[in-house]
Formats: structure tokens, C-alpha cells, sequence
């Protein structure tokens, strides 16, 4: 994997690797539940309305409310992570975007399932629910429905940014579904098993090193094929090369 990293993989490393492609791992069926990561946003959109879809659930179109237009049309980055829209079904696999009880496991990036959406009365979709209950299974504390353990509420929350003199706000529901998630938004996760497409450039360097890197053990891995020119080009990466060389200058100072 450090090879990787550094842009110095070799073809005994792809055949490696290759052992882990669809068709020619021997666990596949293990993946069923397993959370897809791919290096555009495009690509997740599409696999996660794939899978809400086939939930054959009604599906909620909410969204978010906004003090003005600028605001509206903000990137989720400018408002921690909180999405313009949101689509949402019972049983929709979903990520936290917040951290709500820290000590309890509910964190920025905790994985769960929808299990009941609330709205107030006379304010059905695309208005914001009242609460979305969500049953996570790292939640440590009570459940808010008794007969499912590890349920939690999720409600609203509003966040808020400059811009020049003005004040932006979006207030949503701080969930997105997470079937797929794309290689930048899974950092810092550790996942039980992922299917990982790479696709066919370095879009951004080291996210091939990352996307590699989420699961413990390369058998918890199921790649879509690539040609070996995909990681063995990567010697020729600019982006690669300077960060080498930023990381040897720093190294020489200490």
C-alpha cells in the first residue's frame, strides 16, 4: 500500500490486487451489504439512486430551508455537510453528518438505516420531517424506539457562514444516503468490506491509495477490474511528486 501511496507500485503489486477484482475474488457474496466507493460524485449519485429505487419505498423528496438565495445554491461544504436535497426512504442506508452524541457513537460519519420519517401534520415533503429515526448500530445510549435497539432521532439543524456581510443559513436534516460514498468523503473511515472503482485517472492524487485503505485486510476488498497501466503510471504523477518532495524537505528540517 506505501508503494501505492508514492506512486511506485509494481506489477507483481497489480497482480496482487487483482486477486481482489470481481469474477475473481472467491467471497463475493460477503459484499452484499457492502458500501461502494467511487472517485466522482456522479458515479455515487447514480448508485445511490439505484438502491433507493430498489427499495420499492415511497420516497421523500426534501428540502433543506434557506434565509436566502446565495445560500440555496451553496455547496453542502459551506454548510457542514448539510445537502440542498435530500431523498429518503424507510430501510434507506444513510450517513450521519454531524456529531450529535459523541460518547454515545453518534459521530460525523457513523453509518445506520432509516427506520421511521416524521412530519409535522400538514407539512408532508418537501417541507423538512419533524424527526427522521434512524437505528444506528454503534449507538451506545437509549433507544428512542423501544422495540428496535440503537434507535435515535434525527432532527434539523441549521448551519451557518459569511459571505462578505452577509449571513448565509441552511437548516436540513444532517443524513445522506450512503449505498456509495465517493473516495474524499470516505476519509478517515474504517469500513468492514467495500466495492471500490478507482476509474480511470488519478482524479485526485492519492485517492487510489485512500480508496485501498478504508478496509483492514485486502480481503475485505472487491475492486472493479483496472488495466495495471492505472496504478503503475502513477510514478508520473505531478501531484504525487511534489508531495514526495515537500515530505523529504520536512523530514531533512527535523
Amino acid at each position: 500500500m506505501l508503494r501505492l501511496r508514492n506512486g511506485e507500485s509494481t506489477i507483481e503489486d497489480y497482480e496482487h490486487l487483482a486477486q481482489r477484482f470481481k469474477g475473481n475474488a472467491g467471497n463475493e457474496p460477503e459484499f452484499s451489504q457492502a458500501i461502494h466507493l467511487y472517485p466522482t460524485r456522479q458515479a455515487v449519485r447514480e448508485k445511490n439512486t439505484e438502491c433507493l429505487l430498489r427499495l420499492n419505498e415511497p420516497i421523500a423528496l426534501i428540502e433543506s430551508v434557506h434565509n436566502n438565495a446565495e445560500a440555496r445554491n451553496a455547496d453542502p461544504k459551506l454548510a457542514c455537510g448539510l445537502d440542498r436535497y435530500l431523498s429518503v426512504a424507510l430501510n434507506s442506508k444513510v450517513m450521519l453528518r454531524n456529531n450529535i452524541w459523541v460518547d454515545k457513537g453518534l459521530v460525523n460519519g457513523s453509518i445506520g438505516f432509516v427506520r421511521q420519517i416524521l412530519f409535522s401534520e400538514g407539512a408532508p415533503p418537501p417541507a423538512l420531517p419533524a424527526v427522521i429515526v434512524c437505528e444506528f448500530p454503534g449507538y451506545t445510549g437509549p433507544s428512542f424506539i423501544p422495540d428496535i435497539p440503537h434507535t435515535f432521532p434525527v432532527v434539523p439543524l441549521t448551519r451557518t457562514w459569511r459571505s462578505g456581510n452577509q449571513i448565509n443559513s441552511r437548516t436540513g436534516i444532517p443524513l445522506s444516503l450512503c449505498w456509495a460514498l465517493t473516495v474524499h468523503k470516505c476519509q478517515g473511515l474504517t469500513l468492514d468490506k467495500a466495492v471500490v472503482d478507482i476509474g480511470d485517472t488519478e482524479y485526485q492524487a492519492g485517492i487510489s491509495f485512500v480508496a485501498f485503505s478504508r478496509v483492514r485486510n485486502l480481503h475485505d476488498l472487491l475492486l472493479a477490474p483496472f488495466p495495471s497501466e492505472r496504478i503503475t503510471r502513477l510514478a508520473q504523477n505531478n501531484q504525487i511528486a511534489q508531495r514526495k518532495r515537500e515530505e523529504e524537505r520536512l523530514q531533512a528540517l527535523t
